[in-house]
């Protein structure tokens, strides 16, 4: 793998760590006051506990993809991948799972949700496993035209 297809992979990967790392942050703190009064939060903070979860699990299947790939194309192809499944779920897929749980109905909802967020966030993480290093430009040292220098080389 050349460094130009390291560096995408990297920015990937550690961007991914980053969401990552903001969506437990999420859990914790909604587990938290969870612990406080559950009653009273899980109505409040039950489907922001369940999306991170969700969320942290994809995000997680992603990077390990990255860890074990020998090269940026087998990422795209998984990405393309899920991204085509979380589509044929959101447009073949019933919108109503009909269990007689209605927790189970809404956390059907909700995944559907988290689905419709992962297809951007897939086309965001082709961007930037496509990303190419910054150039480094050489600049030549230029002399300000005003200066002018004496025969003996010093500056007037």
């Amino acid at each position: 793998m050349t460094e130009e297809e390291k560096y995408g992979m990297e920015r990937l990967a550690e961007y991914l760590d980053m969401r990552i790392r903001n969506e437990e942050k999420s859990i914790k703190e909604n587990r938290d006051k969870l612990d406080r009064d559950y009653l009273y939060h899980f109505a409040w903070n039950g489907e922001e506990l369940f999306k991170s979860h969700f969320m942290v699990k994809r995000y997680g299947e992603l990077r390990q993809v990255i860890r074990q790939a020998e090269a940026p194309g087998e990422v795209h192809g998984y990405i393309r991948h899920k991204r085509e499944e979380c589509l044929k779920e959101l447009v073949s897929g019933s919108i109503r799972r009909r269990s007689t749980d209605d927790i189970f109905n809404l956390a059907h909802t909700y995944r559907l949700e988290c689905m419709q967020r992962l297809v951007k966030d897939y086309t965001g993480f082709e961007r930037l496993l496509s990303m190419k290093p910054p150039r480094e430009e050489v600049k030549t040292k230029t002399e300000p035209e005003t200066m002018k220098k004496k025969s003996n080389g010093l500056k007037i």
